[in-house]
């Protein structure tokens, strides 16, 4: 079986194409990696949107940032990740931070339960998640020769 795509062009519907909304609630999917995080700045910027960055790992419990902050480098990735939601946060935005693997049903399900808990429904979905280090896919078909 081959896959294919073709285009498939909306022509006179752009009306019923919904816009980005003012505090509207995102999910993006990869929310901590380099392109998720300039969406993510870019929505809070811009809608002061409602924003759940799913990553693979989770940040500490909100309380417990101060002590993290004060105990650990700026340049750990969790501080760094800490003071990208502060700094998300001084633009408008509202932030969940939610583990989950975008491939495991149950932890999308949970996430999604999570965000509709604090901001109600999901107006957009933002794909950004990739693992963008350790193997590719190449290494192991050149490891099999």
């Amino acid at each position: 079986m081959v896959q294919s795509y073709e285009k498939n062009w909306l022509g006179g519907q752009s009306d019923s194409i919904r816009r980005l909304r003012e505090k509207g609630v995102y999910l993006i999917t990869g929310g901590w990696g380099n392109v998720g995080l300039l969406l993510a700045e870019y929505l809070a910027r811009n809608f002061k949107a409602r924003l759940i960055l799913l990553g693979r790992s989770a940040l500490p419990e909100r309380s417990e940032w101060d002590d993290w902050l004060a105990t650990h480098a700026p340049e750990d990735q969790t501080s760094r990740k800490i003071q990208k939601v502060l700094r998300l946060e001084e633009l408008g935005a509202e932030i969940i931070s939610a583990r989950a693997d975008v491939a495991d049903e149950e932890q999308m399900r949970s996430a999604l339960s999570l965000a509709d808990e604090r901001f109600g429904a999901v107006h957009g979905v933002i794909h950004a998640a990739g693992i963008t280090s350790g193997k590719s896919v190449v290494h192991p078909i050149a490891e099999i020769g």
